[in-house]
């Protein structure tokens, strides 16, 4: 493993301290990339915070490569979960049969119900078949999205297939089952945690 991404909401309450110990923890030969939540951002100060940290310094979206396919991370929170006309024209010049998207919140209304959190969906969501008409067909887009799984009541791991996008939501929730997503010799797989300490 060298590359870490996180899909948001990487510490509830954040600060300074807290972002310097994850690089502190992981050490410095892992790239760690934030697609940020709203924790993460808008909180009082927390979007000073993440940008004074080194995760906060490019803007938002950018370009990074994993095993040679480009990945993509968006910052979900400032379009209000929108999919933007900016972010969809970066995705569609990528010179890639394979795109991955990295983004904290639901990109099309079809997934809103695995959302965490009730207080709060955006009314900008179109749904999935509005929303893949304006992506090249020649190409294959995966969809990692972060904002799900906080608690018992919701999936560990979801996926919607739709034409040629596939979206991947999941979450941790210290909940026995969470899992991570990961990609290695471009192929997805799924790995649940083991631990004690979960509930069950």
């Amino acid at each position: 493993m060298n590359t870490l991404i996180f899909t948001g909401d990487v510490f509830n309450v954040p600060s300074i301290e807290k972002w310097e110990l994850l690089r502190k923890t992981v050490g410095e030969n892992i790239d760690i990339y934030i697609a940020p939540g709203n924790h993460d951002v808008v909180r009082p100060d927390s979007l000073d915070i993440f940008k004074m940290s080194e995760f906060g310094k490019q803007p938002f979206p950018f370009i990074r490569y994993l095993d040679g396919t480009p990945l993509i991370i968006d910052n979900s929170v400032i379009s209000d979960w929108e999919v933007s006309n900016s972010i969809i024209e970066l995705i569609n010049k990528v010179e890639s049969s394979k795109v991955i998207i990295a983004r904290h919140n639901m990109p099309v209304e079809d997934l809103s119900s695995l959302a965490n959190g009730t207080g709060y969906k955006s009314n900008k969501l179109e749904s999935v078949e509005q929303l893949v008409k304006k992506f090249n067909k020649d190409k294959s887009f995966y969809w990692i999205i972060g904002d799900s799984g906080g608690s018992a009541k919701l999936p560990r791991l979801s996926c919607l297939v739709f034409d040629n996008h596939t979206f991947l939501v999941n979450g941790l929730g210290q909940v026995k089952g969470d899992s991570l997503i990961l990609y290695h010799e471009n192929n997805f797989s799924e790995f649940v945690i083991s631990s004690s300490e979960f509930p069950n």
